[in-house]
């Protein structure tokens, strides 16, 4: 994750960072966020099938929230429940993310709904079925 998260900074041109099936895991995912964060450049962040539960989730709300370039995370296929789901929602809020991608995970129905308030609220795309 350190010589992704290496690469980003020395690539300013990179605009899409697909990263899928990669088993990098709650710290990877939260390393590659806050540097994708970081790009001015970077559109599409996707870390689906990465074995990342709720702190990696922590991790890549954190790293969102401050986004300044930063239009679509993709975090399908992991481990992510309600709790992380939560977090997510909160970062997608205040960020410039147009679309976060949540579908098969480990959300419930509640944690479904209450995503699909933050959709409601700011008229962007959630996705958060099974």
């Amino acid at each position: 994750a350190a010589m992704i998260a290496s690469f980003v900074a020395t690539h300013p041109a990179l605009q899409v960072l697909g990263l899928w099936g990669n088993a990098i895991g709650d710290a990877g995912a939260t390393a590659i966020s806050i540097a994708a964060a970081k790009s001015k450049t970077i559109r599409t962040l996707d870390l689906g099938s990465n074995e990342i539960a709720d702190a990696g989730a922590a991790g890549v709300a954190k790293a969102v929230a401050g986004a300044a370039a930063l239009s679509e995370v993709q975090l399908r296929y992991n481990g992510i429940t309600n709790e992380g789901a939560a977090k997510l929602a909160d970062a997608f809020k205040s960020s410039g993310v147009k679309l976060l991608d949540l579908r098969y995970n480990l959300l419930t129905d509640t944690g479904r709904e209450n995503m699909g308030d933050v959709e409601i609220e700011q008229g962007r795309k959630l996705l958060v079925e099974f």
